[in-house]
């Protein structure tokens, strides 16, 4: 499966996918404008849906640059990549490699402090 997406098994909806995702049942409509009812179950287990969208690094970021500029946790950046799980926390602060993609959900009501 490509980065950024899901294969809905089926009778899964939106609204679950968001909960696997733990994120808000709108976020999860928002990424896939093509669905006209959030809480339609899937006829069918090959439908792919978007869980998040792909940020490809234009400069020096990190993980804790990218989870900042989107307002997401660093727990969801390691979620939405799981090729970043295995980091030590001292690695979160590191530059990754220019144009690497990531995944990231946008939370525009996170306000940071």
């Amino acid at each position: 499966m490509h980065r950024c997406k899901y294969a809905v098994n089926t009778g899964e909806d939106l609204v679950y996918v968001a909960g696997l995702f733990e994120v808000s049942w709108i976020q999860m409509w928002a990424l896939n404008p093509t669905y006209t009812a959030p809480e339609a179950a899937a006829a069918h287990s090959n439908a792919v849906i978007n869980v998040g969208h792909l940020h490809t690094l234009t400069k020096e970021e990190s993980v804790f640059d990218v989870a900042r500029k989107f307002g997401m946790s660093l727990r969801q950046v390691m979620f939405f990549n799981a090729d970043l799980s295995n980091q030590k926390p001292k690695a979160w602060l590191q530059a990754l490699p220019v144009s690497s993609e990531l995944c990231v959900v946008p939370n525009s009501c996170h306000t940071s402090e």
